[in-house]
């Protein structure tokens, strides 16, 4: 008589395990499911960002081929950084660069021409070597900081 109380519980107790095995069995394949579409995911989001930079590539090239480029003294930062990822790099080789240990940070929203009296730089030879590269970007662009900085500029001694 025992025994048939008890062989219910046993049932359930069977029932339960091979629920559990069944459910584990199924958390593993949802599971390694999700690091395959994580992989995938990681996959497609490197292939948009390449897809993404030759875009960009071609609509510079598309643009510079139509003439629609051109670098003024009175254009912000911003509007250059847009032009090309390169011209950042270009601005920081001759000293436009943000704050950091670089020097003070550099408000993007003001002008070439501002930043450049900002930090005593020749106006000319900046946009002329902007100019250069939109001409041909994949000539190198060297900064000739053949300009003086205001605090070099010594009064002659008198000998």
């Amino acid at each position: 008589m025992k025994f048939l109380l008890i062989l219910p519980f046993l049932v359930l107790v069977a029932w339960l395990w091979l629920l559990s095995r069944s459910v584990r069995k199924l958390g593993d394949e949802l599971q390694a499911a999700e690091s395959r579409l994580a992989r995938r995911f990681y996959t497609l989001q490197g292939r948009v960002t390449e897809i993404s930079g030759t875009v960009r590539e071609l609509d510079f090239e598309r643009r510079r081929n139509a003439g629609l480029l051109a670098v003024r003294p009175e254009m912000t930062l911003t509007e250059l950084h847009e032009i090309h990822p390169r011209v950042r790099e270009i601005l920081t080789s001759f000293g436009l660069a943000g704050g950091g240990c670089s020097g003070p940070g550099l408000d993007e929203s003001q002008t070439l021409l501002d930043a450049c009296r900002a930090r005593s730089l020749d106006p000319r030879t900046l946009v002329s070597a902007l100019e250069g590269f939109l001409r041909n970007p994949d000539a190198p662009v060297e900064a000739q900081v053949a300009t003086t900085k205001l605090y070099q500029i010594r009064p002659r001694s008198e000998a």
